[in-house]
């Protein structure tokens, strides 16, 4: 019994060394995060509402803001100023965030560094640097609860992921988008059960807190008209949003080898792309509506990552080009200049090394064919 014993703690112990790793890796991040990325000084309108709610309460603001009202509360409970509330409350959830990044690349499979590279790419992007510039808002907390539900959705644990949905919806909304995915799974009627709790919890915020869109229609399809007079400024958005990490994410689930992990992610990306493209018409902070794509983005890098160290290390390590190329971006993001020169001295070699990742991501018999029609056609 005591042999028994001895060889479970020796199985238990390195998993236990292995996640305490990750997550002192999560809390570097995050505090690197906070000094490379200071907080702005001015609210947004957005901002101004939830202070207000934790200042005065969840009825002291019109929907939909008084409908997110657990962060608003968490901030009043604690011993510090509204802003300052907000601060922490959302340095512990990007926290949150990484950690269980890094958790989903292991429950799939994925190697250690492999997960810390996902981590890695996650930080550095535009998407993710928002939260740690506008702290002031209830999204850290949503995209936390969505990092929950993919990884508990992954696990097929249908319970847990109902409770991050419930939790999710009561910081913002948003998160209803990816609640379907569970009807995916194989236990559709837990899974119908799991869709059912966060719906209730939805419409009883809006029975209870008062019910009533307070935004103009006008205002609303007044911004579709300006993404679509302006569509290549959209675009420009929407792609520097994850920049590089884009190819990556496509990459990423065709080559993973687990096929149920592979369409469970599919699942995911679909939902989440869908609502993201769609939010994104009525907003003009795109990154933010594109951030709730972290988790498939994250897993997507750590995929590729993962590949080209068990074939070649070089040719995984050459990978930070990407995510150098992904920083460039955020960094004018965060300092607000328009000069790109620095964006594109570090974007040129990004995008040949990804064209060289793509070509050996191939598989040989496509390799093969391309080159031989390659050849044909320079000797014609």
């Amino acid at each position: 019994m005591s042999t028994a014993s001895s060889t479970k703690n020796k199985t238990e112990n390195p998993l236990t060394a292995k996640a305490a790793l990750l997550l002192v890796i999560a809390m570097l991040f995050d505090l690197v995060g906070f000094w490379a990325a200071p907080a702005r000084i001015n609210y947004s309108s957005n901002s101004a509402f939830y202070i207000e709610m934790a200042q005065h309460g969840t009825r002291s603001v019109q929907p939909p803001f008084r409908y997110r009202a657990f962060v608003p509360l968490i901030a009043r409970l604690l011993p510090l100023r509204a802003d300052q509330a907000f601060v922490a409350i959302t340095a512990v959830s990007l926290v949150g965030c990484l950690f269980l990044a890094m958790l989903i690349c292991r429950r799939i499979g994925i190697s250690i560094p492999a997960c810390i590279f996902g981590a890695t790419a996650l930080f550095c992007s535009r998407a993710f640097i928002y939260n740690y510039v506008n702290p002031y808002m209830t999204d850290a907390v949503a995209l936390l609860a969505i990092f929950a539900m993919v990884y508990t959705y992954l696990g097929e644990q249908e319970l847990a992921f109902a409770a991050a949905a419930v939790v999710g919806i009561l910081a913002h909304e948003i998160t209803v988008l990816l609640v379907p995915a569970v009807l995916f799974s194989r236990r559709w009627k837990r899974g119908l059960v799991a869709c059912v709790i966060p719906g209730i919890i939805l419409l009883l915020t809006r029975f209870c807190l008062g019910a009533g869109y307070a935004g103009s229609v006008k205002k609303e399809f007044l911004l579709i008209s300006v993404h679509i007079s302006h569509t290549l400024v959209w675009l420009k958005a929407v792609i520097l949003s994850w920049y590089f990490l884009w190819p990556l994410l496509v990459m990423g689930i065709a080559t993973l080898p687990a096929r149920t992990k592979r369409f469970r992610l599919l699942v995911c990306t679909g939902l989440l792309m869908t609502g993201a493209i769609f939010l994104s018409l009525f907003v003009l902070d795109t990154e933010r509506t594109y951030s709730i794509l972290a988790p498939v983005v994250a897993v997507s890098a750590a995929t590729v990552f993962n590949t080209l160290w068990q074939e070649n290390r070089a040719k995984a390590i050459g990978l930070f080009l990407l995510v150098l190329a992904d920083l460039a971006s955020a960094e004018a993001y965060i300092i607000g200049t328009r000069d790109l020169r620095v964006l594109a001295l570090f974007s040129i070699p990004a995008l040949i090394y990804l064209a060289y990742i793509f070509w050996e991501l191939l598989p040989p018999g496509k390799r093969r064919a391309l080159g031989t029609r390659r050849s044909s056609s320079a000797m014609g």
